[in-house]
C-alpha cells in the first residue's frame, strides 16, 4: 500500500503509524494526508516530524506544508541548520516568499544562507525570492559587495536589483566591472522591463569590445536609436563579422537602428577623432566585402555593392534589400572624405580598425 490514493483512505490512527513506516513514499503520504484532513491543527506535528525524518526528500516536502501554514519560525530553522542542500534551498525559497517587512530575524537567517551557504542552489534561493517589499536595509546587505561569488548568485542578485529598482540605473551602476556573462544577463533582464534607458547610463558599458554586450544595447536603443551617440553605431558596424552570422531578424534590427540614427548625422560636424573611427570601420567593411567573408548573406546584390563601393557617389541611390549592402550604403554615406586605406593601413593586421 504505496499509493497516496490508497494511503489517504485510512483512517487517522494508521495514517499517523504510517508516518513511521520505512518507506520514504509512505511516510510523505501520510503526512500529506493528515495535512488535509487536520489542517492546520497538524502543523505542529509536520515541524516535529521534519526534526526527526531521515529522508531529505520527503523533508522537502515537508517544507512546502509547513509554508502552507506559514510557520516562519521553524522553516527558518531547516534553512539555516538542515544538512541537505536542497532541503535549505526549499526552506529559503519559501521563507523568502513568507517574510513580512517587519521580521527582521528572518531576514537575518535569509542574508546569511545568501552569504555563507556552501551551495549555489541555497544562496540563489534565499535571493531569488525575496519579495519586492523587502526593507532597505536588507536590500543594501544583499548588494554589499555586488557583483561577488559565483555567476549564478550574482544573476540571481542581479534579478532582484532589476526587480527592486525604479529606475535601471541602480542595477547599471552596481555592473561596473561585472563580468561579460553577468553584464549581458543584467540588460536582457532590462530588455524585459521594456523601459526606457539614458545613454548615460549604458554609456560606460557599451565601450566594450564584447559583441554580446553591444548587441543587448542596441536591443535596448532600437525604438530610439538616436539617443546614442554615433560611435556606438560605428562599433555595431565594427563588429558586424560576428551579427552577421545572427538571425534575419536580429540583423534587421541592427541595420534598421543604425539606418535610422545615421540618418541625423552631418559628417562635416563630426569631429576627426570620430570621423577617423567611422573611415576604420568602412576599410574593415570593404575589405571583408572584397575577401567574401559576408558572402553568404547578401549573395543577390553581390554586383550591385561591389560596384557601390568602386562608385560610392551611388550610395544615395541604392536601394538594398541585404543587411549587407544596407550596413554600406549608411557607412558611405557619413564618410563622404574617405580616401581608402594607405598603404601602411593594408599591411597591419586586420584587427587594426579595433584598437
Amino acid at each position: 500500500m504505496e499509493s497516496y490514493a490508497d494511503i489517504a483512505s485510512q483512517p487517522e490512527l494508521t495514517l499517523r503509524e504510517l508516518l513511521e513506516h520505512e518507506s520514504p513514499r509512505v511516510r510523505l503520504h501520510a503526512a500529506w494526508a493528515l495535512g488535509l484532513r487536520k489542517g492546520q491543527e497538524f502543523l505542529g506535528d509536520i515541524a516535529s516530524r521534519a526534526e526527526r525524518e531521515p529522508s531529505a526528500g520527503v523533508r522537502q516536502h515537508l517544507m512546502i506544508m509547513l509554508a502552507g501554514g506559514k510557520e516562519k519560525a521553524a522553516i527558518a530553522t531547516f534553512a539555516a541548520l538542515d544538512p541537505d542542500a536542497l532541503v535549505r534551498a526549499t526552506a529559503c525559497q519559501y521563507l523568502a516568499r513568507l517574510v513580512e517587512p517587519s521580521d527582521l530575524p528572518f531576514y537575518d537567517v535569509l542574508l546569511d544562507r545568501a552569504e555563507h551557504d556552501p551551495e549555489d542552489d541555497v544562496r540563489c534561493a534565499a535571493i531569488q525570492n525575496l519579495r519586492a517589499d523587502a526593507p532597505a536595509a536588507v536590500r543594501g546587505q544583499i548588494l554589499k559587495g555586488f557583483p561577488r561569488g559565483s555567476l549564478e548568485s550574482q544573476k540571481a542578485v542581479a534579478g532582484r536589483l532589476a526587480a527592486w529598482s525604479e529606475t535601471p540605473r541602480a542595477l547599471l551602476g552596481a555592473l561596473t566591472g561585472a563580468s561579460s556573462d553577468l553584464l549581458v544577463h543584467a540588460l536582457g533582464l532590462l530588455r524585459e522591463r521594456s523601459t526606457p534607458i539614458p545613454w548615460v547610463d549604458l554609456a560606460p558599458h557599451a565601450r566594450h569590445h564584447d559583441a554580446a554586450i553591444l548587441l543587448q544595447i542596441a536591443h535596448l536603443l532600437r525604438d530610439a536609436p538616436e539617443r546614442a551617440p554615433v560611435t556606438f553605431w560605428a562599433s555595431i558596424a565594427g563588429h558586424w563579422d560576428t551579427f552577421w552570422q545572427t538571425s534575419p531578424e536580429t540583423q534587421e534590427m541592427l541595420v534598421g537602428a543604425l539606418e535610422r540614427a545615421l540618418a541625423q548625422v552631418v559628417p562635416g560636424e563630426l569631429p576627426a577623432e570620430v570621423r577617423r573611427h567611422l573611415a576604420d570601420v568602412r576599410m574593415h567593411a570593404e575589405s571583408s566585402i572584397g575577401q567574401g567573408r559576408w558572402g553568404s548573406h547578401f549573395l543577390e546584390e553581390w554586383y550591385e555593392i561591389l560596384a557601390m563601393l568602386k562608385s560610392p557617389e551611388t550610395a544615395k541611390a541604392g536601394r538594398f534589400e541585404s543587411p549587407v549592402g544596407r550596413l554600406m550604403a549608411q557607412l558611405i554615406l557619413v564618410t563622404p572624405d574617405y580616401e581608402g586605406p594607405t598603404q601602411q593601413e593594408l599591411l597591419e593586421e586586420s584587427g587594426h580598425w579595433l584598437r
